[in-house]
């Protein structure tokens, strides 16, 4: 439905409220986890939807009772009324609660390496702090994801104020975001220079393998391709930092690469259809064959941050975790989000994607959303990440070269 089509708002406010409520109701598979009295929230919302009068106000209303749920994979990802997309000319980054400049397009004072200060004379903390109150989740690095999300796609403003420092030297400038209708190009240009899968070889004896997303269900079949052409290697660091998730089928895949036996990671359980909140579908086992095909291989490092965060990283993670003898994991304890979501879409075109499945350890206890915590815990500097230093990979090649 495009925009020029849509509905006058008094006549589906309403129904596009209930839709999504009722869709969540249905589907969603933690309302005991997460302490929620659905039926409670619907009665409040209804109160206040005839004062909404725009579309704008009905998803941002809708958006905050789905965050009744505390559930960053329980939300609205699409509208029919979107506008324009919009994206910046400045890419940042956190690392370690310090967020910073990590790519410049166009001349401006603002240089790679910057440590973001304030964002229209607001400083980043306050803006951090404004995004915890009002998100509440419990992963402190999907908030973070979240902020830097909204200022990539412009979020902030058409003109925002950026004021960054890098030692003594402050520097306030004035950014204007790229709206992608008059820069097509300049989007495809970003978009085609980011690769979601690159490899190298350290030493003629490390493999190097960096994985940036689970969506491609071919991926599988290239890192396999991959492997065989390094088949002198004796080590390999696997990177999964900053990955985005993606489908549980495609990590599983992957692991599948690497693990040298069956794995037995639990169940995965959904709802009942026509159940209640507590009726559900029995749990189905999530195991993972193996390939055999880095049985060759003496060490495998896999290195993980506080941003690899989905499921799939979760899955993939905890399967290659089953393998101690051979495999550690390097960096900084992973985000958490020890669930799955699906899909779904509206009778006006409106998307929403709904935490759908649960995971259960093979104990039959519902999987907590703390995160993994490496094995060796690796801290990296902003200084020598701008100059293209890694400390965490160092620590992997030196791993692999020792004993």
């Amino acid at each position: 439905m495009q925009k020029k089509d849509l509905l006058p708002i008094e006549d589906v406010r309403e129904k596009i409220l209930y839709s999504i409520w009722k869709l969540v109701d249905q589907k969603y598979v933690l309302f005991k986890e997460r302490g929620i009295n659905w039926d409670e929230v619907l009665k409040r919302y209804k109160e206040n939807i005839k004062d909404i009068s725009t579309y704008k106000e009905l998803y941002e209303y809708i958006n905050t009772m789905l965050l009744e749920l505390h559930d960053p994979h329980t939300r609205v990802v699409y509208t029919p009324y979107n506008e324009e997309l919009c994206i910046m000319p400045l890419f940042i980054k956190c690392t370690n609660g310090i967020y910073y400049i990590n790519e410049v397009i166009g001349k401006y004072k603002l240089c790679k390496g910057m440590r973001l200060i304030k964002i229209n004379n607001i400083s980043i903390q306050e803006i951090q702090n404004r995004y915890i109150k009002y998100y509440k989740f419990q992963s402190k690095s999907y908030i973070c994801s979240l902020l830097i999300d909204d200022f990539h796609k412009g979020k902030f403003g058409d003109v925002i104020r950026i004021t960054a420092k890098h030692g003594n030297t402050e520097v306030s400038e004035q950014v204007n975001t790229i709206k992608l209708g008059d820069n097509l190009e300049v989007f495809n240009k970003i978009r085609n220079n980011i690769s979601l899968f690159n490899c190298k070889v350290y030493d003629d004896s490390i493999g190097y393998l960096k994985i940036i997303s689970f969506f491609d269900k071919s991926m599988a079949d290239i890192i396999e391709k991959e492997i065989k052409y390094m088949k002198n290697i004796r080590c390999l660091i696997i990177d999964i930092r900053e990955n985005s998730g993606g489908l549980i089928n495609c990590a599983k895949d992957i692991a599948s690469l690497f693990v040298s036996a069956q794995v037995n990671l639990g169940y995965r359980v959904s709802r009942k259809n026509g159940g209640n909140h507590l009726e559900f579908e029995i749990p189905s086992e999530l195991h993972i064959e193996s390939k055999n095909l880095c049985n060759h291989i003496e060490k495998i490092i896999v290195l993980c941050d506080e941003f690899t965060m989905s499921s799939a990283e979760f899955i993939f993670l905890e399967a290659l975790l089953k393998d101690k003898k051979r495999i550690y994991t390097i960096g900084k304890q992973t985000g958490g989000l020890a669930h799955g979501a699906s899909l779904f879409t509206l009778f006006d075109g409106t998307k929403i994607q709904i935490t759908t499945f649960k995971y259960l350890n093979t104990n039959m206890e519902v999987v907590q959303e703390t995160g993994i915590v490496p094995d060796v815990e690796v801290e990296n500097d902003i200084e020598e990440m701008v100059l293209g230093e890694d400390q965490q990979l160092k620590y992997a090649i030196k791993l692999c070269n020792s004993k």
